[in-house]
C-alpha cells in the first residue's frame, strides 16, 4: 500500500512538472512540438496503410497512438493562444507613472561625518520630504476649486515644482560636500556652507507656505484682489526658482 502510494506522488508530481515546463517553454518550441505531433500522427496512420493493418491489434494500437499525439497537438496550440492573448493583454496594459523616491538619509556614506554636518543634512532632507508629499492633497485641492478660474493651475503646478526641485538640489549639494568633508571636525566655515542649503531652502519653503495660505483664502473670499496677490507670490517664487535653472 505504502509503494503504491509513493508511486502515485511520483506520477502527480512528474505531471506536475510536465505542465510547469509546458508553461515556461517558449512560444516557437510549443509550435514546433505541436506540428512534430501531427507529423507523427499522420506517419502512424501512414504506416497502418502501408502494411495492411486495418483491423488487427497493430491498426488499433497504431490507431491509438495517433489519437494520442493528435490531442496533444490540439493541447499545445490551445496553450500557444493563451501564452499569445495573455503576453499581448500584459503589454497593452497602462503603464503607472512612477514618482521619484524620497531622498533617505545616506548613513552608511556619513556615518564618520561630524553630528552638525549631518543634523543640518537631516533638516534639508526634512523640509524637502514633507513639502513633496503635500503636492498630491494641493493639486487635489486645485482641482476642485479652482478649474476653469483664472487661476493657472499649470502655472501654479510648475512654479511649485520648481520649487520643489530647489529643495531637492540643496539637499544633494549638501550631501556632497558633507561627503567631501569626510570625517573631519565640523569648522565655521564649513557649516557656514551647510547653513546656507538650509536657509535658502527654508526661504523657498515659506515662500511655498504663503502661496498654500493664499490659496485657501481665495478659496473662502473669492476675492480678485487675493488673485492678484497669488500672482505675484507666485512671480517672486518663480524668480527664486529660476536662478537654478
Amino acid at each position: 500500500m505504502k509503494k503504491k502510494i509513493t508511486a502515485t506522488k511520483h506520477i502527480v508530481f512528474q505531471t506536475g512538472k510536465a505542465s510547469s515546463e509546458l508553461v515556461e517553454m517558449h512560444p516557437l518550441k510549443i509550435l514546433l512540438y505541436t506540428i512534430g505531433s501531427f507529423v507523427l500522427s499522420l506517419l502512424m496512420q501512414y504506416f497502418k496503410w502501408v502494411f495492411r493493418l486495418d483491423g488487427s491489434i497493430f491498426g488499433f494500437g497504431l490507431n491509438l497512438i495517433s489519437i494520442g499525439f493528435v490531442i496533444c497537438a490540439f493541447i499545445m496550440i490551445i496553450h500557444l493562444i493563451s501564452r499569445v492573448t495573455s503576453r499581448r493583454t500584459k503589454d497593452s496594459a497602462p503603464k503607472q507613472p512612477i514618482k521619484p523616491d524620497l531622498p533617505r538619509k545616506k548613513a552608511s556614506i556619513f556615518e564618520a561625518a561630524d553630528p552638525e554636518y549631518t543634523k543640518r543634512l537631516d533638516i534639508l532632507r526634512k523640509l524637502y520630504s514633507e513639502m513633496t508629499s503635500r503636492q498630491e492633497s494641493i493639486s487635489g485641492f486645485l482641482q476642485e476649486y479652482f478649474s476653469g478660474s483664472i487661476i493657472s493651475i499649470n502655472r501654479y503646478e510648475s512654479v511649485m515644482n520648481d520649487a520643489s526641485k530647489v529643495l531637492w538640489n540643496n539637499y544633494q549639494k549638501a550631501s556632497t560636500a558633507v561627503s567631501m568633508f569626510g570625517s573631519a571636525q565640523a569648522t565655521a566655515d564649513r557649516l557656514a556652507i551647510l547653513d546656507g542649503y538650509v536657509n535658502d531652502s527654508k526661504q523657498t519653503v515659506d515662500k511655498m507656505e504663503t502661496i498654500i495660505d493664499e490659496l485657501i483664502k481665495i478659496q473662502q473670499q473669492r476675492s480678485f484682489s487675493d488673485y492678484e496677490n497669488l500672482d505675484g507670490m507666485l512671480t517672486s517664487l518663480a524668480r527664486t526658482t529660476s536662478r537654478y535653472k
